[in-house]
């Protein structure tokens, strides 16, 4: 849980970053928009069902859009942290 609380605020950092490729920025975007959006891909009605769908999307979109920042963006924003 502490590792979470760090990563978080780095990974909002990095997004607006001027260095980080604007596709890691619009997913990042469209994830915030998909958490928020009250349809879902599989409607929450089905229980379990709907909610592992929204776990499980949102975190690999969160994923990816992180794989899309580049390393030397993300050593900039820990190195600035410290």
């Amino acid at each position: 849980m502490n590792k979470l609380r760090r990563l978080i605020p780095r990974y909002f950092r990095a997004l607006t970053n001027k260095n980080t490729p604007t596709a890691a920025k619009i997913l990042a975007a469209f994830t915030l928009v998909y958490i928020a959006m009250p349809a879902d891909v599989i409607p929450d009605i089905f229980p379990f069902l709907g909610y592992i769908d929204d776990a499980v999307l949102t975190a690999g979109l969160i994923y990816f859009s992180n794989k899309l920042i580049p390393e030397d963006v993300k050593e900039e924003v820990k190195s600035i942290e410290n």
